[in-house]
């Protein structure tokens, strides 16, 4: 049985049908909208690098260097070394990356590339 989970608030449903038409109100929208990451146990916030064992735990703590001020999940695969999508400069750890300074950013700092 597949599990689906919101990537605004990691509610975690086995129907998607069911996820999709109920509200959230985490999201923008006012709906759940599908985390179409891979659903592990490890999650990474794209906006600062820490880690959380759960997408919900990660979704619902406030995170510093986000617009929304919400942790945003990490879609990407776990790497050896995490690249910027705006410079190309590399780092071993997506935390070093994401919260050091990039000069090509708007937010002045580096964000993974996928």
């Amino acid at each position: 049985m597949a599990n689906y989970y919101c990537k605004c608030c990691g509610t975690k449903y086995t129907d998607l049908p069911t996820m999709l038409m109920e509200d959230c109100r985490y999201s923008a929208s006012g709906k759940h909208q599908l985390f179409e990451g891979v659903a592990k146990n490890k999650f990474y916030c794209c906006y600062c690098g820490i880690k959380f064992n759960e997408l919900r735990s990660l979704c619902l703590n406030s995170c510093n260097y986000s617009p929304t001020k919400h942790h945003v999940a990490y879609i990407g695969e776990e790497k050896k070394e995490y690249q910027c999508q705006f410079c190309g400069q590399s780092y071993k750890d997506l935390h070093t990356l994401c919260i050091s300074p990039c000069r090509n950013s708007q937010s002045g700092r580096h964000f993974p590339a996928k």
